[in-house]
């Protein structure tokens, strides 16, 4: 993988309170249901199971699939 993928990948879960604030300001509430089916669809790309649940840390499992260290599927 290029180094700057890799650090870009690496930025997701230290930005992501920004992109969820600025989801926030411009949906709402609304906004989680936004995050919460990226998230899910991050675990399916990294081949995981999604074992979290609507009202859980989504900032938490995006910390633990990072720190895992899987990295997405090359199936696709």
């Amino acid at each position: 993988m290029r180094r700057d993928v890799e650090d870009t990948r690496s930025e997701i879960s230290s930005r992501f309170d920004n992109v969820v604030e600025v989801l926030t300001i411009a949906f709402g509430e609304g906004a989680h249901v936004l995050v919460f089916k990226t998230v899910t669809e991050l675990y399916k790309e990294y081949s995981q199971r999604a074992g979290f649940t609507f009202g859980e840390s989504l900032r938490d499992q995006i910390i633990l699939l990072r720190e895992s260290g899987y990295r997405p599927s090359e199936a696709k």
